[in-house]
């Protein structure tokens, strides 16, 4: 047992000594990824017709520089994904394999290191400092009687600041970091100023770069961004108002929810439609199915809702039944690789028994067909016809917002269809017309490719990608996140 874990360490060091000794090979990764992307995404043709080859050749003359400067792992990574640009927004990616990543990593904490190295010693002794007391320190903190930039804040993934009101300013010291950083104990890393009706910063890097004028968004009284960086409160904290505890069990949950708000209104919280959420969802719906039935107003909130499989949502559509509903078809692409998709769906035990025998079937009709758009279900159009319409939910209001994709945007394109369904807050994602995805890892596992497999047939008439589904009723910026369900329920009460 000994010689083996010491054949694996070795067998690590040299992969690790390797990686660090070489540079990436960024050329064969990205030939591989252009061609695997080629030959079976199903929105690759889709785009080229519609911007044109010379846009599509141009864009690749571009890129082929980058590749070449491209020496790290992360950098042709970077170039990948600036290349996958040309198609879409989302429902496609390029990682890096999980052993590149952790030595992608180390690579990247050994440039910090460097560059911390690399300040001049005349630098940070320049730089704005105090001799730091913690008992003052303490005594500071535990005067602070109201939420806002005072306290002290977590910045990932090195530091923890104390901020203090200077004069109509804030400052932020450093009271934890990194040994080896140029910044240590009492320096100032973080200043906070007031512009207009808003906040600018000045925030000093690990190399004491300077970065002016980031925007202060504060997030909710524990979180704040100052530019592209994230601030987490650790004290003082204050507890909860009934409201906001509520708002962020809500909002939280990783399970689905539902809750009676008043005697007119249920709310229901669906945070995912992963395939593994679908009995949850459905015994979820069961049991409450006399309380949904018995109110007229019905809220579902799929905030943050990045999709997963269209099943798990099945049975919420029978509440939101008025007319027949029409769902246009997904064409999907045939490739040996693709077809791979179906036989996983077919092995997983989440989906019903007659559920996977239709996956193996597809596999098959797909294997029949490889190198042509293959319309699984016969039909380019399928209208669903109930035998009842329930008077009760009498009003469905659905909440979305900028991270509502995928199958929860399906959910929105068929519900949209019903006489009861109103859709209330921010434009969604927009990653539906190109869906069902899949991955590909590189030859050495060095990357791995996330694309689409099939094309909807709503295009070019109805296209989401572009800017998302709209929403009937639009909730502003004025009102906070905490304010959006109190605010659908007073609409659809008529308060």
């Amino acid at each position: 047992m000994i010689l083996k874990q010491l054949v694996v360490s070795f067998g690590l060091i040299f992969f690790t000594v390797a990686v660090f000794g070489q540079s990436c090979d960024c050329r064969a990764g990205f030939d591989w990824m252009k061609k695997t992307f080629e030959q079976n995404d199903a929105g690759f043709q889709y785009i080229i017709d519609k911007k044109g080859k010379g846009a599509y050749d141009y864009h690749n003359l571009q890129i082929q520089e980058k590749v070449a400067k491209a020496k790290t792992y992360e950098e042709c990574r970077q170039v990948m994904r600036e290349w996958l640009n040309f198609f879409r927004r989302f429902h496609l990616s390029i990682s890096l394999g999980d052993s590149v990543q952790r030595i992608s990593d180390a690579l990247q904490e050994a440039e910090l290191q460097k560059a911390f190295r690399q300040v001049a010693p005349e630098l940070i002794k320049q730089h704005e400092k105090i001799q730091w007391d913690d008992t003052y320190w303490n005594t500071y903190l535990k005067n602070i009687k109201e939420p806002g930039f005072e306290g002290l804040w977590f910045f990932s993934p090195f530091y923890k600041v104390a901020i203090v009101k200077k004069g109509t300013n804030y400052v932020g010291y450093i009271l934890e970091g990194p040994k080896e950083a140029p910044l240590q104990k009492g320096a100032v890393k973080l200043k906070i100023y007031p512009v207009g009706n808003g906040y600018k910063s000045t925030i000093y890097g690990g190399n004491l770069k300077q970065y002016d004028s980031a925007a202060v968004k504060w997030l909710n009284d524990r979180f704040m961004q100052v530019g592209n960086f994230y601030f987490q409160k650790l004290d003082p904290l204050y507890p909860d108002s009934p409201e906001k505890a509520k708002y962020d069990h809500f909002l939280r949950s990783r399970t689905p929810l539902l809750e009676r708000l008043s005697a007119h209104t249920v709310y229901l919280r669906l945070p995912g439609f992963n395939i593994s959420q679908k009995r949850a969802i459905d015994s979820l719906l069961k049991a409450n199915d006399p309380v949904i039935r018995s109110v007229p107003n019905l809220i579902v909130d799929v905030r943050d809702n990045g999709g997963g499989a269209d099943d798990s949502y099945a049975e919420l559509m029978k509440y939101l039944y008025t007319n027949p509903m029409r769902e246009m078809a997904v064409e999907t692409y045939a490739t040996p690789l693709n077809n791979q998709r179906l036989l996983e769906y077919a092995r997983d035990t989440n989906f019903s028994e007659q559920r996977r025998k239709s996956f193996l079937k597809e596999y098959e009709d797909l294997e029949q067909a490889v190198g042509k758009f293959v319309l699984l279900n016969k039909s380019s159009v399928s209208i669903s016809h109930r035998d009842t319409v329930y008077p009760f939910p009498q009003r469905v209001a659905m909440i979305i917002n900028g991270a509502t994709g995928s199958s929860a945007e399906q959910l929105l394109v068929d519900a949209k269809q019903s006489l009861k369904v109103k859709l209330f807050g921010t434009s969604t994602l927009g990653s539906l017309d190109m869906s069902n995805m899949t991955e590909a890892a590189s030859p050495g596992n060095e990357f791995v490719l996330t694309y689409a497999t099939t094309k909807s047939l709503r295009l070019p008439g109805f296209m989401v990608d572009a800017s998302g589904i709209q929403p009937d009723y639009f909730i502003d910026e004025s009102i906070p996140g905490i304010g959006w369900i109190p605010f659908v329920q007073q609409t659809l009460e008529g308060n």
